[in-house]
């Protein structure tokens, strides 16, 4: 089973739309509740969907029934020990077009395509509903945690819950989850790192002129370069060998920053998330290629002074999508533009040297199929034929934007 012939899309608005029912009507059952985590719930192969959720009030209870000391964590965070949840007639019409899968004939390379994106599709819709403030805002948002889990998970399965409850809550939100996973969430930003909703309505409209016209295109790709430049130069101050540059970007313009490769940064984040030094030891090479494991400018407040001002200023603006269109197309040649000045100073090395790093501009845990070809496009065109090929036809899992090609 192909799977460009699967509307990802559409899946994805259909389960915002239909998880969004069953939120609701669990919430007017249980008014005076107060909910701290929803879960949509999946088996392995992504053929089944319902939603788990709990409240504070219900979790109170169910540890004083069943003699959990009320210090005991456990129960908070295990989605199939939690009080409420959808009816099995809930999401008919997700369940009617995932469950056809069970019924149709693929090789491994397909299922391993169709689950992860039917997976970043779940995700993708509380990142929706997210947007739509269903979960509140601020400090009522921080109080609640968003899942997507597999039913009975092997480790693979853990690890990829964990990549999407870290990419589409708050750090808050996020942070207890963390700890009680064994953890060590140490970034004291209580900002968010939210999955990019691709899949929204258009939005469309006069295109703003004036505002476009505003801005210094070329003042900014001089600060901009300025700016990479010198936080390259301080990662570049713990002595580790960078293999692999990223200028990554909310699709909004709300945020970007930079992104940089090294075992040694892999190894850190694998820490942080709480993987043992055996599973690190293990799982190191096929997490080398995969940027959300790498160092992040967005972290050291002291880079990009200057680009942090106007995107800050952006994202106070409400543009339609035409005028969005524009100044993405503009910033997104601004990145590349960087990139390649820095590459014709020899930041990134000369000759054989220069072969061994690659430099990408991806959206932030896109997974739209445009978005990762124009990701691929970006890669082939900035980098030396001989550092693409190397990249190319590594044994390397390879990641563009988060999504495995």
């Amino acid at each position: 089973m192909a799977t460009d012939t699967i509307d990802f899309p559409a899946l994805q608005q259909l389960i915002a739309a239909e998880a969004k029912t069953e939120i609701l009507k669990l919430r007017a059952e249980h008014p005076d509740e107060h909910f701290y985590a929803y879960s949509l719930m999946t088996d392995s192969d992504v053929c089944t969907i319902f939603l788990a959720t709990n409240t504070e009030e219900a979790l109170k209870s169910y540890k004083e029934e069943n003699g959990y000391d009320e210090d005991d964590e456990s129960v908070r965070w295990f989605a199939n020990e939690w009080v409420y949840g959808s009816e099995d007639d809930s999401f008919p019409k997700t369940q009617e077009l995932i469950g056809a899968w069970l019924e149709r004939e693929e090789d491994e390379d397909e299922f391993v395509e169709r689950k992860e994106q039917a997976l970043q599709a779940f995700a993708g819709a509380l990142a929706d509903l997210d947007k739509e403030k269903l979960f509140g805002k601020g400090k009522e948002r921080n109080k609640v945690i968003l899942m997507v889990q597999d039913t009975d998970p092997d480790e693979e399965a853990e690890e990829k819950a964990m990549d999407i409850i870290l990419a589409i809550n708050p750090k808050p939100a996020y942070r207890a989850y963390v700890e009680f996973c064994g953890g060590d969430e140490e970034d004291d930003d209580d900002g968010p790192t939210p999955m990019e909703v691709t899949f929204v309505p258009y939005n469309g409209g006069e295109i703003d002129e004036a505002f476009l016209s505003s801005i210094d295109f070329v003042s900014l790709l001089k600060t901009f370069t300025d700016e990479t430049r010198e936080a390259i130069l301080e990662f570049r101050k713990s002595k580790e060998q960078f293999y692999g540059f990223s200028i990554t970007y909310e699709r909004d313009l709300s945020k970007c920053s930079l992104l940089a490769g090294s075992e040694g940064s892999v190894k850190k984040s694998m820490k942080k998330l709480g993987y043992s030094a055996k599973v690190i030891a293990r799982e190191l090479e096929s997490n080398k290629w995969n940027i959300w494991r790498w160092r992040d400018s967005s972290f050291e407040d002291e880079l990009f002074p200057q680009t942090r001002k106007i995107f800050s200023e952006w994202a106070t603006r409400e543009d339609n999508d035409d005028t969005m269109g524009i100044l993405r197309e503009k910033v997104i040649d601004m990145f590349v533009g960087a990139l390649v000045n820095l590459d014709k100073e020899g930041m990134f090395g000369t000759g054989e040297e220069r072969n061994d790093v690659i430099l990408q501009v991806t959206v932030m845990n896109c997974c739209s199929q445009d978005i990762t070809e124009m990701e691929h496009r970006i890669i082939t065109t900035i980098n030396p034929e001989a550092a693409y090929t190397n990249y190319k036809n590594s044994e390397r899992l390879i990641f563009l934007g988060g999504i495995q090609l």
